[in-house]
C-alpha cells in the first residue's frame, strides 16, 4: 500500500512542478486584485481516502488567510474500515468483518503561487486516529484446547505527514483535487477487553507497536463560499 502512496506523492510532484513553471513567467507571487480573489472559505468531501488503516471517505473544512492567499487551515475528518478475519471453530480464518476507525488531520497548507485555476499547496498534518471493533479471538490454549473469545479491540494512533495537493477550480465555487501524503505514525496502541484470558495472553490487555511509515491519499471536491 504505502507504494501505492509512494507513487501518488510523485504524481503530485511532477503535477505541481509543471503548474509551477508554467506560472513561472506572470507575476505569481502578487496577490491578484480584489474583485478577481477566490472565495477563502472551502469545504470539502473526500468520497475515496485510503490511509495506514484501511478506506473509506472523509469531510473537511478549509479556511484561506490573508489578502495573498497563501496560507490555509485545514480541519479533515476521516471514516475508515479496516478488514479483519473473522474467526470459527469449523474453518478458522475464513469470511471477515470490518472495524471502524475516526481519523482527525488537522493541517497547514501552504501555497507558493497562491490561488489560481491549478494550485499546488504542501504543509503538514497531525495525524489522530482512534477506533476498533468487536470480535472473535481464535486461541489455542497451552494444553491443546481451543476457544473463541469475545474480545473488544480499541486502537489509537498517533503521527504526523506532510502532505502535496493539487487543486483544479473547475468554477469559481467548484474544485477537484488530489491530495497524498507520507509520514511517519509515533504511536499505535491497542487495547483489548471483554476476555480476562485473551487480555492476559495479550500482554495485560495492551499491545504497543513501534515507529513506522504511515501515509494518506484521497480524491476531493470542494466547494467555495
Amino acid at each position: 500500500m504505502f507504494k501505492k502512496f509512494g507513487a501518488a506523492v510523485l504524481t503530485l510532484c511532477l503535477l505541481a512542478g509543471s503548474v509551477l513553471a508554467q506560472d513561472g513567467d506572470q507575476a505569481a507571487l502578487a496577490p491578484p486584485p480584489p474583485d478577481q480573489q477566490y472565495k477563502t472559505n472551502i469545504i470539502r468531501v473526500s468520497p475515496t481516502t485510503a490511509m495506514d488503516v484501511g478506506v473509506g471517505f472523509g469531510l473537511g473544512y478549509e479556511k484561506i488567510l490573508g489578502q495573498s492567499q497563501m496560507i490555509g487551515i485545514v480541519l479533515p475528518v476521516f471514516m475508515l474500515l479496516e478488514k479483519k478475519d473473522n474467526y470459527t471453530f469449523d474453518v478458522p480464518y475464513k469470511g471477515s468483518k470490518y472495524y471502524t476507525y475516526v481519523y482527525f488531520t488537522p493541517g497547514i497548507k501552504i501555497y507558493p503561487m497562491g490561488q489560481r485555476k491549478v494550485t499546488y499547496a504542501v504543509g503538514p498534518n497531525l495525524m489522530l486516529g482512534y477506533g476498533g471493533g468487536n470480535d472473535w479471538q481464535y486461541q489455542i490454549e497451552p494444553d491443546g484446547s481451543q476457544h473463541l473469545y469475545s474480545v473488544k479491540t480499541t486502537r489509537w494512533r498517533l503521527g504526523l505527514l506532510v502532505n502535496n495537493y493539487v487543486n483544479i477550480q473547475v468554477s469559481p465555487s467548484f474544485n477537484l483535487g488530489l491530495e497524498g501524503g507520507l509520514g511517519l505514525r509515533y504511536l499505535d496502541r491497542v487495547t483489548y477487553s471483554g476476555s480476562d484470558a485473551y487480555s492476559a495472553f495479550a500482554g495485560n490487555g495492551q499491545s504497543n507497536y513501534g515507529v513506522d511509515i504511515t501515509g494518506q491519499f484521497s480524491l476531493t471536491l470542494g466547494y467555495r463560499f
